[in-house]
């Protein structure tokens, strides 16, 4: 894959997050969803994840800091319901467990282009990918 792809897949990624945040949200302000955490934490979700998605395609090269910093948080919430749904249920927690696998491994595609551009700076004169 392309770093321009992997980015582009990372940014999808992130879209499908924000809208996920934002229907959950409507269903919520409708009067359909069932709430586990707070409404400002959705609004908050649509906004880091848009974000995200943005600064993947267009400055790749800033995105491992914030995505550290996400994996952090993400595995005090998700990867902690991932462990507890298996302990008492011996069940999966899939939703959980598909944000955590796509979190960690946009985490390494981040840090694995900011540690090539440290290394090559010559091959990689823009910080945005090439379309």
């Amino acid at each position: 894959m392309a770093v321009s792809r992997r980015f582009q897949v990372v940014a999808a990624g992130f879209a499908l997050g924000a809208l996920a945040h934002a229907t959950e949200a409507s269903a919520t302000l409708s009067g359909h969803g069932v709430r586990a955490y707070p409404l400002w934490r959705d609004g908050l979700f649509v906004g880091l994840d848009g974000l995200l998605a943005v600064i993947a395609v267009l400055r790749p090269r800033q995105l491992w800091l914030p995505m550290l910093l996400l994996v952090a948080q993400q595995t005090a919430t998700h990867g902690r319901e991932v462990v507890q749904i298996w302990r008492a249920e011996r069940g999966i927690a899939w939703l959980s467990l598909v944000t955590m696998t796509f979190v960690v491994a946009s985490t390494l595609v981040a840090l694995h282009y900011r540690w090539s551009v440290r290394r090559q700076p010559a091959a990689h004169q823009s910080d945005a990918p090439a379309i």
